[in-house]
């Protein structure tokens, strides 16, 4: 029984730090990001207008929390994109309505649920 242990405590000592031993501070702060969407010209209706433009700002406050994180993005938009991030357990801290009809979004999510 004390070989194991002896065995157990010297195999910790010779791995060292496991990568997730390693995260610092910073890796567990949680990101905050903020998108601004604008109504589209083109709406049917002002509550369509509304959501086209909560959805650009939520994308848009979701890309910014992605590049926070130091992951990849995408320089431009020209089309069809990939992001370059899967992002977990986001929580959309704050939502207004600007006077022009643009929509604000926050979100909050930590850094260890943005992933490449």
């Amino acid at each position: 029984m004390h070989l194991f242990w002896i065995t157990f405590v010297l195999g910790l000592l010779v791995c060292g730090p496991t990568q997730a031993g390693e995260r610092t501070a910073q890796d567990r702060e949680p990101i905050t990001a903020i998108g601004i969407g604008h109504p589209p010209p083109d709406a049917v209706s002002a509550t369509q207008a509304r959501a086209m433009a909560e959805r650009a700002a939520f994308v848009r406050a979701m890309r910014e929390a992605a590049k926070k994180a130091g992951k990849p993005m995408p320089p431009a938009y020209n089309g069809t994109i990939t992001t370059g991030a899967t992002i977990h357990g986001f929580q959309v801290t704050r939502i207004t309505s600007l006077p022009d009809g643009a929509v604000e979004v926050e979100v909050t999510v930590a850094s260890s649920g943005i992933a490449p």
